[in-house]
């Protein structure tokens, strides 16, 4: 299994960044090889959905977890 990790510092508000961060249905917005996403489902901190990748115009689904003003990370779930 293939593990990307990837860090950034950002000039701005902890509430600032999560605010984005934590908006997942606005992520077309912001990162452009997203063009779509829907919701599957929601149970506590973690998000099922459905992402259309821009640029492939392929579907794939993802699994996040959120720890609020703190970290987020996906997976791809396997079928």
């Amino acid at each position: 299994m293939a593990i990307i990790d990837t860090s950034v510092d950002i000039n701005a508000s902890v509430d600032k960044v999560w605010d984005i961060i934590s908006d997942l249905d606005g992520e077309p917005k912001f990162w452009k090889g997203i063009k779509e996403t829907r919701m599957i489902s929601r149970d506590g901190n973690v998000v099922t959905r459905e992402i259309t990748i821009a640029f492939r115009n392929s579907k794939c689904m993802q699994k996040i977890t959120i720890q609020p003003k703190e970290k987020s990370w996906w997976s791809i779930p396997k079928e």
